[in-house]
């Protein structure tokens, strides 16, 4: 076997925040306001780069998709690397 992917979301970890968290860090760079109830239900169903694209599109910024992407994968890859902490007990079950 070449290639194992594990999701640890609710497994290892608690994270699904971060991409929430992301998307409002990015509103506020870009000094744009949408609810979060209103966000969710947007964007529930859509792909990362239909996200983007549909800010790009209701918002009419100046910010094109790639500099919108790589200001939320800055921010997420910060968020995973220092501030996610591991769920109860999935160290010990790490160790193991």
């Amino acid at each position: 076997m070449e290639t194992i992917l594990f999701d640890l979301d609710d497994t290892l970890i608690e994270s699904m925040h971060v991409w929430e968290d992301a998307i409002i860090h990015l509103f506020k760079k870009m000094d744009l306001y949408m609810s979060m109830e209103e966000a969710r239900q947007i964007f529930f169903t859509m792909k990362f780069s239909e996200v983007l694209t549909y800010i790009k599109e209701r918002f009419h910024t100046k910010q094109d998709e790639a500099w919108m992407f790589n200001e939320v994968h800055e921010d997420i890859l910060n968020q995973y690397a220092y501030h996610i902490e591991a769920k109860k007990g999935a160290l010990e079950l790490w160790i193991i």
